[in-house]
C-alpha cells in the first residue's frame, strides 16, 4: 500500500481500511507525532493507553487542572510531575526525542518499538488468540520496513519528513472509486471473485505455505488456498517472489513456494526461474549498451570541440 501511494498508483482494499488505518500503526504513529511535537495532546491521550502507562483518570484531571492554572501545556506539567508513572512516561519520551535526533530514523524507530515492548504487549493482549497476535505483529514488522524504505537513498530522512509523508498518505482520498485501480486482497477474501489479471507476489516458501501450517501438518489446506489464488485469473497470472527478504533488520535468501513446482511447465510462460535470469541478463545488457552510448557521445563531443 505504501509503495502504491508513493508511486501514485490508485488502489483499493475491499471491505477494509488502508495500512495507516490499522490500530497498531495508528498507535505507533501517535508516539512519533508526540515525540516530534509534545504539544499534540490528541496523540498524548492515545499513547498513554497503548500500552497503558497506568496514569489514572484522577491523575490526568489533576495534571490538566495544574496545566490550566499555570497556563502551560500538559507536557510542561508532565515534566515536573511527582507521579511515578507520569515520570516514567516522561523519561521514555525524552529519551526517544534525543534518539530521533541522534540516530538514523529506522534505527531510532526500531529502538522505540523495542523499548515499548510493543510486540510483547500484543502477545499478552491476544494470549488466547495466537494467530491474531501474529497478524498484528506482522503489521509492526511491515511498519518498521516501510520506515527503512522511506529513509533509503534520501538526503533528508528525519522524523519530521517521515511524518509529513505519512500525513499526506493518511489524508489522501480517492475522488473516483470507479477508476481503474489495483485491488488488494488476501487469498481468503478472493474466494468467489475473478479478475482479468492476477499478481501473486511474495511467494516465499516460508510464507506460502505458512510456517504454522507446516508445523501443524496443514500443508494441503495451504495448497488449496494457493489454488484459489491462481484460479482467480481470467487471462494472465503473474507469480513472483523476492531474491531476498528483509526481516528483523537482516536480509535473508528466499526459496520460492513449493507449490509452484506442481504447475505443469507447459502452462508457464517460461521455466521456473528462467524469466528472472532473462530479466537480469537484459538489465545488464541495457546497462552496458547505455554506457557505450554515453561514452560514444562523449567522444564525439570532444572530437567536435
Amino acid at each position: 500500500e505504501v509503495e502504491f501511494q508513493r508511486k501514485n498508483i490508485p488502489y483499493k482494499v475491499p471491505g477494509g481500511g488502508g495500512f495507516y488505518d490499522r490500530k497498531e500503526v495508528k498507535n505507533l504513529i501517535a508516539y512519533l507525532m508526540f515525540i516530534a511535537n509534545p504539544l499534540d495532546e490528541l496523540s498524548l491521550s492515545r499513547i498513554l493507553k497503548t500500552p497503558s502507562w497506568h496514569v489514572s483518570r484522577d491523575a490526568m484531571k489533576n495534571l490538566e487542572s495544574d496545566a490550566g492554572s499555570r497556563k502551560c501545556s500538559l507536557w510542561d506539567v508532565f515534566q515536573i510531575s511527582e507521579n511515578e508513572n507520569v515520570a516514567k512516561f516522561t523519561q521514555f519520551i525524552k529519551k526517544h526525542m534525543t534518539e530521533f535526533k541522534r540516530a538514523k530514523l529506522p534505527d531510532a524507530f526500531r529502538e522505540m518499538v523495542a523499548d515499548l515492548k510493543y510486540r510483547e504487549y500484543l502477545n499478552d493482549l491476544y494470549a488466547d488468540r495466537k494467530e491474531e497476535a501474529a497478524k498484528r505483529i506482522a503489521v509492526i514488522n511491515e511498519l518498521e520496513h516501510s520506515v527503512a524504505l522511506f529513509a533509503k537513498g534520501r538526503k533528508k530522512a528525519d522524523l519530521s519528513a517521515y511524518l509529513l509523508e505519512v500525513q499526506m498518505m493518511m489524508n489522501e482520498k480517492d475522488e473516483d472509486d470507479n477508476r481503474d485501480s489495483v485491488t488488494l486482497m488476501t487469498l481468503h477474501s478472493s474466494k468467489g471473485m475473478e479478475f482479468p489479471v492476477i499478481f501473486l507476489p511474495g511467494l516465499d516458501d516460508e510464507v506460502m505455505p505458512s510456517k504454522r501450517s507446516v508445523d501443524e501438518g496443514n500443508i494441503e489446506e495451504e495448497r488449496r488456498l494457493f489454488y484459489v489464488g491462481i484460479t482467480r485469473a481470467q487471462k494472465r497470472l503473474y507469480l513472483s517472489w523476492p531474491g531476498t527478504r528483509f526481516l528483523y533488520n537482516k536480509h535473508r535468501p528466499v526459496k520460492f513456494c513449493r507449490f509452484i513446482s506442481d504447475i505443469p511447465e507447459n502452462l508457464l510462460a517460461a521455466p521456473i526461474g528462467k524469466r528472472e535470469a532473462e530479466n537480469r541478463e537484459t538489465a545488464l545488457a541495457d546497462f552496458f549498451k547505455s554506457m557505450q552510448e554515453k561514452l560514444k557521445n562523449g567522444m564525439s563531443t570532444n572530437a567536435a570541440s
